[in-house]
């Protein structure tokens, strides 16, 4: 296993304060891959079982609009985040598309190979899931003020 590839597990916030070991041990459960600009790595109400990390690159968050004929961005993500993290909590549909805005490299986990670590480990499933409760309260933060800023442009526009 290549050493610089398991340094790389490392930027991510969801394997925040993972050991080197434990790293090595989530590195051996993923396969590389990698997504052309423009290709989408997942579409929006598809059923899908796999996390996604950003080693290199970016990608669009988007969701389709009742009513509107283009996708709305949402996101922006890039290296050292993760698409699908929902999976782990067993949500098994996309809430949104992802699409490549320029070549980009990932690693991907299947959802039982990260459950089976997990299982084995459960210090690794104990820290994982703090770091995506952590991530995904931020990320709820966040569409509050968004919320709340639409909500009040709305409204001085009445």
């Amino acid at each position: 296993m290549d050493v610089t590839e398991v340094g790389k597990l490392d930027m991510a916030q969801l394997f925040d304060s993972l050991s080197e070991q434990q790293l090595a041990q989530l590195k051996f459960r993923s396969k590389s891959q990698h997504l052309d600009e423009g290709n989408y790595l997942v579409k929006e109400g598809d059923k899908g079982e796999e996390v996604y990390l950003i080693l290199q690159g970016s990608v669009e968050v988007e969701v389709r609009i009742p009513g509107q004929h283009k996708a709305e961005v949402l996101a922006q993500l890039d290296e050292g985040e993760f698409v699908g993290e929902m999976v782990l909590l067993g949500q098994y549909y996309r809430s949104a598309s992802v699409r490549a805005t320029d070549r980009v490299e990932i690693l991907v986990w299947k959802r039982k190979d990260l459950d089976d670590v997990f299982e084995a480990n459960q210090n690794i499933g104990y820290i994982v899931m703090r770091n995506l409760a952590t991530m995904l309260c931020e990320r709820l933060r966040a569409t509050d003020i968004s919320l709340i800023k639409h909500i009040s442009n709305g409204r001085k526009a009445d």
